[in-house]
């Protein structure tokens, strides 16, 4: 039984629950306790990639992606990054085939990083944003089915920046 202080929000679970919990916990193997946690996991999380894929979205990768992007039929990736401003900038790509989104996906794009970043020399601004997979999202306000990615940054010879 769970009870809940509504002023405090504090969640007090009696202790007849806590043992049955114990037991169940302690009575399996470690594999079935893992497979229960990702399952468990998976049917709570909100992201529609996640529920699709059957996994957490640590375990993306770039062929679930795509995989995603073709079934569900979404038409514009996103590649949301930060600038130095702290605003959130965005690029969009028109998905018009299965190369070209296998390409951005696993090279990223190339931006300029001297007008992102007031410490980027211009003569060697390139950087470059690579999506980070398990940060994708179906973005619930987009007009089109659109997926967005937060993106890190990297320099031509692939440092993080």
């Amino acid at each position: 039984m769970l009870f809940q202080d509504q002023a405090l929000n504090i969640k007090i679970v009696d202790r007849d629950t806590v043992e049955l919990f114990d037991n169940i916990i302690n009575n399996t193997e470690s594999g079935e306790r893992e497979l229960y946690m990702k399952e468990h996991d998976v049917a709570l999380n909100p992201n529609r990639l996640v529920h699709y894929l059957k996994k957490p979205a640590c375990e993306f990768t770039r062929n679930d992606i795509v995989t995603f992007i073709e079934a569900a039929g979404i038409q514009m990736l996103n590649f949301r990054y930060i600038g130095e401003d702290g605003k959130l900038k965005q690029l969009n790509f028109a998905i018009n085939s299965r190369r070209h989104l296998e390409e951005i996906l696993t090279a990223g794009k190339r931006v300029d990083g001297s007008s992102l970043f007031s410490y980027v020399d211009a003569g060697s601004s390139d950087l470059y944003v690579i999506p980070r997979y398990k940060t994708a999202f179906v973005n619930p306000f987009a007009e089109i089915p659109t997926l967005d990615i937060l993106c890190s940054f990297y320099d031509f010879q692939g440092n993080p920046s």
